[in-house]
């Protein structure tokens, strides 16, 4: 399989015969299609007895500030028990702001050793990729535009990492591969 970006998509080649194209489906993308997103209510969703992240109070926080603001955009995904595998912070936040259904995926297809690897990969995988230093420099100038009136508080960057991205990329990011595009004009 080759993946690469045009324009802002997302472009998968395969090099086997499945998909749509082929009249074929794999178990992958059977298991993708047929994923649904159910609500259910948050007293029928139990945490895993060992907690494997640990979120410092500013952390839920400022998930409590984007879920007030933006909604549950991110489902927990949770076992057919109600075993919560991811969310765990999004469920203590719903919890803290009082909501009383969740919008969740239920996992049927995973063993148990499956699920805790699964929990393991789900924390773990996110922490393997880096900043586009220069993409979230040019993301912060647009953003900060008066007109657009946004509370950048609620992105989790604080007002120093910000400052520290505006001001100065570091000393090493030289180079014509980290150049800071400039702002275009836009339209209001």
């Amino acid at each position: 399989m080759v993946m690469h970006s045009v324009g802002g998509k997302l472009l998968i080649r395969k090099t086997g015969g499945y998909g749509h194209n082929s009249g074929e489906f794999s178990d992958l993308e059977n298991l993708i299609r047929t994923a649904k997103i159910e609500h259910w209510p948050v007293d029928q969703l139990r945490l895993q007895a060992r907690n494997l992240r640990r979120h410092s109070p500013r952390k839920l926080a400022a998930l409590i500030r984007a879920i007030r603001t933006f909604g549950v955009l991110v489902p927990i995904v949770v076992d057919q028990t109600g075993k919560v595998l991811s969310g765990r912070a999004r469920l203590a936040c719903a919890i803290e702001l009082g909501l009383s259904e969740m919008p969740v995926i239920v996992v049927s297809h995973l063993t148990d050793a499956e699920k805790r690897l699964y929990t393991l990969a789900d924390n773990k995988i996110p922490e393997l990729s880096t900043w586009d230093l220069p993409m979230v420099k040019l993301e912060i100038q647009e953003l900060f535009l008066p007109y657009l009136n946004l509370d950048f508080s609620l992105t989790g960057f604080d007002t120093a990492e910000t400052d520290r991205i505006l001001g100065s990329l570091s000393s090493d990011t030289d180079g014509a591969d980290n150049e800071v595009p400039e702002l275009e004009n836009l339209a209001t």
